[in-house]
């Protein structure tokens, strides 16, 4: 995500989808949030580390409600 030229970037790459889309991030991602995509939506669970350790489950019932919602 962090590259000079964005060729990672989160936010550049879900204006593409065309899809519903979720994002779960363990820290807010800003920009993303703030494009407001019509077809995206961004969860995140404050305090979780990269990797979700410990919050696998919160993780899991965040995917599962967001696709019952599809």
């Amino acid at each position: 995500c962090f590259k000079r030229d964005n060729r990672y970037s989160v936010t550049m790459h879900a204006a593409n989808t065309g899809c519903p889309t979720l994002c779960a991030f363990g820290a807010a991602r800003r920009n993303l949030e703030a494009a407001g995509y019509p077809h995206g939506q961004v969860r995140v669970a404050d305090g979780a580390a990269h990797g979700y350790m410990g919050r696998e489950e919160e993780l899991f019932e965040t995917r599962l409600s967001w696709l019952s919602g599809l």
